[in-house]
């Protein structure tokens, strides 16, 4: 591993903590562990260091004598590292994988997706956030996008063929509940899609006429969701998602409900590491 120090049950959690944020950045959050990136098993071994790591944070947490306090989750969180696709760490799609059931077809939807939207560069996925609410019982997921970053003509290119655009996607889940697992070893939040708006991003231009249209325009997802073809069960847009560590400043996140599947279960099911946002000024 090139010289990297492995963690043991008897490093600090500070300590690991580090180490996982420097594998997420040399990573790119995990975007290029991705096996669209590379089917050779690009950063395989540093993927294998941080489920350790992951697993090793996690069995710190539950020696602790209490439980996870659910006033934890209150607040912003920014996320550092995922184990699937960025975007599935959205409610929107969370909704679109309980809705589908079956892994497979959701894996390949999600698949799609992702060859359709980032395909020869056109967009890219900056800032992903959450605000939790306890009081007012939401869950808001902002993501930043970028739409064609560079565009040129390959060689002998030398200016941008397109102007850069871009903005922030919010989806508001409302309804959300937070209970303990029947193990008591994970808080389970369940919430369903409400609304998704787009705002725009100091710094980026909107996409003109259509950006001004839908700029803090609320868009009804859960009325418009009967009429969408993944939903099957016609239970609506809900999720359901397990944090399997919580502290004052780190979150992980387990997609669905269940208990750990070994290392099976992290790649059957998606991960999604939180940290609270870096204060500037």
């Amino acid at each position: 591993m090139g010289g990297r120090q492995r963690e043991t049950s008897g490093s600090s959690v500070a300590s690991i903590k580090l180490k996982v944020c420097q594998l997420a950045a040399l990573t790119d959050r995990g975007k290029l562990q991705d096996p669209l990136v590379s089917d050779e098993g690009l950063y395989a071994a540093e993927r294998e260091t941080m489920v350790s790591l992951l697993e090793l944070l996690i069995a710190k947490g539950r020696e602790r004598k209490q439980a996870m306090s659910p006033v934890l989750l209150e607040g912003e969180w920014e996320l550092v590292y995922s184990t699937k696709q960025l975007f599935r760490s959205s409610p929107f799609f969370q909704a679109i994988e309980r809705a589908y059931a079956d892994p497979t077809k959701s894996e390949l939807f999600f698949k799609l997706h992702e060859l359709q939207t980032c395909s020869w560069g056109a967009s890219q996925i900056g800032r992903v956030a959450q605000t939790i609410d306890l009081q007012a019982q939401t869950l808001l997921s902002s993501f930043d996008t970028v739409l064609f970053p560079l565009t040129t003509i390959p060689l002998i290119g030398w200016f941008k063929l397109l102007p850069t655009f871009g903005g922030r996607v919010l989806s508001l889940a409302d309804g959300l509940t937070v209970s303990e697992s029947a193990q008591g070893t994970a808080l389970r939040l369940e919430y369903a899609v409400a609304k998704t708006s787009f705002k725009r991003l100091a710094g980026l231009k909107t996409m003109p006429l259509l950006g001004a249209w839908l700029e803090n325009k609320q868009f009804p997802t859960k009325e418009a969701w009967n009429l969408l073809p993944w939903n099957w069960s016609g239970s609506g847009p809900r999720c359901l998602v397990e944090v399997v560590y919580l502290d004052e400043d780190f979150r992980i996140v387990r997609e669905g409900g269940g208990e750990d599947g070994g290392k099976d279960g992290w790649e059957e099911r998606g991960y999604f590491v939180y940290a609270r946002p870096v204060g500037f000024g």
